[in-house]
């Protein structure tokens, strides 16, 4: 018993037991309560391993190198300039730069313009994906 009235265990060796009696509950609740987050995560379809997240990392990484020939620019005259600078004219459409400087800035929002090696979508009024 505490020899004092505000202390809570008679010597240091009492609150040292005490303190690890406790800390073993706590590891057990902290398990508890993780293996119900894992749970929650699998019900969700989400990694609930690392492993897991490594794989969804890995299969996240090829859909974007599958992607990669996508690019979004700000503005119709950024669009040629890109264009210009991949060298993405053929000899068909060189001659069709003012076409396409036309249809850009009448193309309606969220529709797309096959011009043969590429395609620009255009996502608002002055945002533009190009995809070759």
């Amino acid at each position: 018993y505490p020899t004092r009235q505000n202390a809570k265990f008679c010597c240091r060796a009492c609150g040292l037991q005490k303190w690890r009696e406790r800390r073993k509950e706590r590891e057990e609740e902290t398990k508890a309560e993780l293996k119900n987050q894992i749970q929650i995560l699998k019900d969700a379809g989400l990694p609930a391993t690392l492993e897991e997240y490594q794989i969804q990392k890995q299969n996240r990484l090829a859909s974007i190198e599958k992607e990669k020939n996508r690019e979004v620019i700000m503005g119709g005259n950024n669009v040629i300039k890109f264009l210009k600078a991949r060298r993405r004219f053929d000899s068909s459409t060189k001659n069709k730069i003012g076409d396409i400087r036309f249809n850009l800035s009448y193309q309606e929002n969220g529709s797309i313009t096959d011009w043969g090696k590429f395609e620009i979508e255009k996502i608002s009024d002055r945002r533009y994906v190009v995809i070759w």
